[in-house]
């Protein structure tokens, strides 16, 4: 695995694969911090990570495969809510994000995971 690889796991950032049902249950863990009462499964988690998280790619194999990594709170809040001075992606861990930390950031963007869940029903990727 490259050096970009590692960092980007220790930065929460992970292929499609290797998202679980422990994942999952951490961001709804964070949906409900934030007030929102509807629950994602797997499957739909994926699915919004695959159309909306990609936030790096990395070589992956011998073979110099590129593969997509994924971190859900560049959707639930924005891309650049997580940029340093650099420019890089750094994300807290999900179960350290609390409303308290997004108000510090933009106040506007507390209300932000609603919205998401809300227009993802509305467009038909959550049902």
């Amino acid at each position: 695995m490259s050096t970009r690889a590692t960092r980007a796991y220790e930065n929460g950032e992970k292929p499609l694969s290797n998202w679980t049902a422990a994942d999952r249950d951490e961001i709804n863990a964070l949906l409900e911090r934030f007030g929102v009462s509807r629950k994602l499964t797997l499957k739909e988690l994926k699915s919004i990570l695959q159309w909306h998280c990609a936030t790096s790619w990395h070589h992956t194999s011998k073979m110099v495969n590129r593969t997509q990594f994924y971190h859900p709170l560049v959707w639930l809040f924005t891309w650049d809510a997580f940029e340093n001075e650099h420019g890089d992606l750094v994300f807290p861990a999900i179960s350290d994000v609390t409303p308290d930390m997004i108000r510090q950031i933009d106040p506007q963007l507390v209300d932000m995971p609603q919205h998401r869940i809300d227009g993802a029903i509305r467009t038909g990727l959550l049902k």
